[in-house]
Formats: C-alpha cells, sequence, structure tokens
C-alpha cells in the first residue's frame, strides 16, 4: 500500500522502486535531506539577519544628543562602546582654520561695540621652516567687542603672523566634529559647564590639530615679547611654549605648540579624564579640573617632575623628538615681562558685561546634576535607549 501510494505520488520514482522492498529509493532520501539542508541554511540566514540588524540598531541606539548651548545639538557616543566608523571624521578630512572661522561679511554689531575681523599674512599660506605655526588663535562669544578690547587683539598682530578670532559657532564646528584620536570626547562634554570649560577643551584641540599660538583676549603682550619679538622667543626649533604662571607651573591663559604636539594630546585626554572623575558635575571647580590643573597634569605626563617647572627645555619622558620649553618665572609672570594679564585700562569687568561674557566664576549651573558624571552618562544612555525601544516597537 505505501509502494503504491508513492508511486500515484511520484511515477517518475517508479523503475526505481524494489519490489521486494517496502523503503523509497535512495534519490528520494538524498532530495528530503537536501530541502532539510537547505531549510537549515536559510534559518540561519535569517538568524545571522536578524543579528546583524540588531546589532545595527544597538550601534544607532548608542548615540546621545548634547546641546552646546540653547540652538545647538551634537550627535554623542556613550564611553566604552565602540564609535560607528561612518560618524568618525579622519584626521586629514579636518576643516580648514578658514572654514572653522568662517566669514565674517556679514556680522552686524550693536551700537558700542566693534568688529574685530581675522588678519591673514602672506606667510600663513606659505610652508615655514618653524615648527610652530606664526598663528595667534583667540576666542570669544562673538566679534563685537568694546573699543578697548579691540585694540588689546591689535596689539597681537604680529609682524608676519596671522591672527584669527574664533567666535561660538566657530568653537562648535571645532568641538562638534568626531575625533579617531578622542573617540569620546563629545560624550563627556555633556558632563562640561558652559562657557570657560568648553573654551579650555577647545583651545587644546585647535592648537593639537593646527598648532600656533594661543592667547586669552583680556592679555597683551609683554615688552619682552610683543613689538614684534616673538622671533627671539618663539624660535624655529621651539616645540611647545608656555610660560611659568605667578603660581609656578605651565600658563594655560598663553602658550604656543607645534601640531600633534604631545602636550596638546595629554592636555585634551587629561581634560576628560578629570571631568570624568568630578563628584558633581554641577559644582565641579573649572580651573582644577579643564582648565591650569589639566595643563599642569599634561605636563607631568609628558615631562615628569611636580607640575611647576622652571625655564629651560623639558624632553618628553617617551617621545625624545618632542620637547617643551618653560619662559620666565613667577617674578616675571607677576610683572607681565612676557604676557601681562588683565591690565587695568582693559576695564575687564564692564567689557565682559557689554560683550555679554560670563566669567567662569558666574556661569549659571542650576540646570546641571549635582550627580557624579559616569552617573549622569548612564541615566542619559538609559533614557535613550528607552526612546529609541519606544519608537521601535511603537510603544
Amino acid at each position: 500500500t505505501v509502494q503504491k501510494k508513492f508511486v500515484w505520488e511520484y511515477p517518475h520514482l517508479q523503475k526505481g522502486i524494489q519490489c521486494n522492498s517496502q523503503t523509497v529509493p535512495n534519490t528520494y532520501h538524498t532530495k528530503k535531506m537536501k530541502l532539510k539542508y537547505l531549510s537549515t541554511l536559510m534559518l540561519i540566514a535569517v538568524a545571522v539577519s536578524i543579528a546583524t540588524l540588531l546589532m545595527t540598531d544597538s550601534f544607532a541606539i548608542r548615540d546621545m544628543h548634547h546641546r552646546f548651548s540653547s540652538n545647538t545639538n551634537d550627535q554623542l557616543s556613550f564611553p566604552g562602546l565602540r564609535v560607528r566608523p561612518s560618524t568618525t571624521m579622519d584626521s586629514n578630512s579636518k576643516p580648514t582654520i578658514l572654514e572653522l572661522v568662517g566669514d565674517s561679511s556679514d556680522y552686524q554689531c550693536p551700537d558700542g561695540l566693534v568688529l574685530v575681523k581675522d588678519s591673514i599674512d602672506p606667510s600663513f599660506y606659505e610652508k615655514s621652516e618653524r615648527k610652530i605655526p606664526k598663528v595667534v588663535h583667540m576666542t570669544s562669544k562673538t566679534r563685537c567687542m568694546t573699543k578697548l578690547f579691540a585694540e588689546n587683539i591689535d596689539k597681537w598682530r604680529f609682524q608676519g603672523h596671522s591672527l584669527f578670532l574664533h567666535d561660538d559657532d566657530a568653537v562648535n564646528r571645532l568641538l562638534k566634529l568626531q575625533w579617531t584620536e578622542f573617540p569620546q570626547l563629545q560624550t563627556i562634554m555633556k558632563c562640561m559647564l558652559p562657557g570657560a570649560s568648553i573654551a579650555d577643551l577647545w583651545r587644546y584641540l585647535l592648537l593639537w590639530e593646527y598648532g600656533g599660538i594661543y592667547t586669552d583676549i583680556d592679555n597683551r603682550p609683554g615688552p619682552w615679547f610683543g613689538n614684534n619679538g616673538t622671533d627671539r622667543v618663539i624660535e624655529d626649533e621651539t616645540d611647545a611654549l608656555f610660560e611659568q604662571e605667578r603660581e609656578g607651573f605651565p600658563s594655560q591663559y598663553f602658550f604656543a605648540s607645534s601640531p600633534h604636539h604631545p602636550i596638546m594630546f595629554l592636555a585634551v585626554y587629561q581634560t576628560m579624564h578629570r571631568v570624568m572623575d568630578v563628584a558633581s558635575v554641577k559644582e565641579q571647580y573649572i580651573p582644577f579640573v579643564t582648565g591650569p590643573g589639566a595643563i599642569k597634569s599634561a605636563f607631568i605626563a609628558f615631562a615628569g617632575g611636580d607640575g611647576y617647572p622652571t625655564a629651560g627645555v623639558y624632553p618628553g619622558l617617551m617621545s625624545k623628538n618632542h620637547t617643551v620649553t618653560i619662559i620666565g618665572s613667577r617674578k616675571h609672570a607677576n610683572k607681565g615681562v612676557y604676557v601681562s594679564r588683565a591690565p587695568g585700562n582693559l576695564d575687564k569687568n564692564n567689557g565682559f558685561k557689554e560683550m555679554n561674557i560670563t566669567a567662569w566664576g558666574h556661569v549659571d549651573t542650576s540646570r546641571f546634576s549635582n550627580n557624579r558624571c559616569m552617573t549622569v552618562l548612564s541615566h542619559l544612555e538609559e533614557e535613550h535607549r528607552m526612546r529609541q525601544f519606544r519608537r521601535h516597537f511603537r510603544v
């Protein structure tokens, strides 16, 4: 009966049936095994596809949105998790300085304030033998300044040097880039306070990528550095340069570096590390976390010692082909022979008020958490995962 039913359903296999056996021919078993094998492969393929989709979605939900200001959102990645290569810019594709600072032709300043423009020396477009580029960088909330501040900035327009003023938009353009060297940078910025803290990180990152001279806008070049005397202080072989501050550690209000100098890498790294370690995001002490404290730690990591170097040239502990030069002394810093800090005739307090600049000690921290940075980031990641889950499953 079984044979007759089989022959009726599969007449083309009739010749293969043995009369003295109730089993089907080997060809039938072979096809049946092939079907099972193909079915198994299909199931595996479906499983792999689902796993790949879940992994892709998992990477996608690791991104968080960080707000630099009330109108700027930036995509972040959670620390410890992989960064998708598609969102990471290669160091060779970074914008030029001119692209960073943008065009100031459409700037409009309110009455009482002066528009400060960039100045580009022809040497900016030429290859130089000097390690540190002849470029002065400054940052301010906008390009609109009081007359006293604008005149003070003009004193930094040295012969043979270019000068660029980076406003908040320019600062954000640099910080919002993804950095292969610092893949968690933007995530950690969620734990940073606005204003001075962000400016601290920006200046380290800027000189790491482009090199040059950085100075605060309320600094004035002293007699030993100004009056076109920069070439006597920063020589062709000078690799990085700091003044000894009044407190004895390397200056953070003024420094210079060649592009991709280890001291700038360490400054960015130390800033990120110190922000992650804060016991309270809301109560963090900016000078210690991102300011002079970060530079001091970076110098110790680079050259060793206690972070209070005197004048001299210091080779790197692990990079002997790089050096850091310290100029001046505490006495020189007090006298302002290299850099004069916030000279009295600048009227800094009133100037900051007119230019809508908030000093680091007056930043409104009410909207920030009193928890540790890792706790804040964990909560943000969990909230983001839940939003993605609800959107994915339409809950």
